[in-house]
């Protein structure tokens, strides 16, 4: 239950941060844009993006700017790796994210004076992101396979201690009954609960002892 609850606030901490730390680049990427859309200068949006490369986990994304009819046309766009296709929505939704396996997207309007002038989208890969969660996964494993060796050793303990104790003194109790042999002892070992149980069963083995040589002696007396 601990590590139940641990991995869950871990995943929202973690999520939650994931999600902060994009939307402080996407709002500096945005501020830093707004000046490239109102010039529609192209080539300044594309050094702009150009400074997502400090982030390895982002491999896309897209400024769109806002035509006069409200519909919304790629501006700039930056690829991490050349290599692959990556492809822009062709119409990217404000304020929209999708969290999706291994990737996090996210829209964020671009605004002047509390007018949209485009938006910005960025695609994220979480490999980090799960890659934590494992690391997470693997010290709660770590600290469960310790808690059952430890539990396991003090179980071992506690039955050399208690269990072991008694399980002796069951056993004598049970030759005791079959061979009417009063004079049998049970070690009593520490002075702890079952050391106390051993010295009171002993002490009734001896009285019983006792009585059982008065009954004899008085049938002898009898006898005669």
């Amino acid at each position: 239950l601990a590590s139940a609850a641990f991995i869950s606030f871990q995943w929202v901490s973690t999520t939650k941060s994931t999600l902060e730390n994009l939307d402080a680049a996407m709002f500096i990427i945005g501020a830093n844009s707004t000046a490239a859309l109102s010039f529609n200068d192209t080539a300044a949006a594309q050094q702009t993006l150009a400074a997502l490369r400090a982030k390895y986990s982002i491999h896309l994304a897209c400024i769109y700017t806002k035509a006069d009819n409200g519909a919304y046309k790629s501006f700039a766009t930056y690829q991490r790796d050349a290599g692959k296709q990556y492809q822009c929505p062709s119409k990217p939704l404000p304020n929209r994210i999708s969290m999706v396996h291994s990737l996090l997207s996210r829209n964020m309007p671009i605004n002047i004076d509390s007018e949209e002038i485009g938006i910005l989208y960025i695609e994220r890969d979480l490999s980090d992101f799960w890659q934590t969660i494992r690391n997470y996964l693997l010290v709660i494993a770590v600290a469960i396979v310790a808690s059952l060796l430890i539990a396991l050793g003090m179980s071992a303990l506690l039955q050399r201690v208690i269990a072991q104790p008694i399980l002796s003194l069951s056993a004598l109790a049970g030759r005791v009954s079959g061979s009417k042999d009063y004079s049998l002892r049970v070690p009593e070992g520490n002075k702890d609960e079952v050391g106390r149980l051993a010295s009171n069963f002993n002490d009734m083995l001896s009285q019983i002892g006792l009585r059982d040589k008065a009954l004899e002696q008085s049938k002898s007396e009898l006898e005669l």
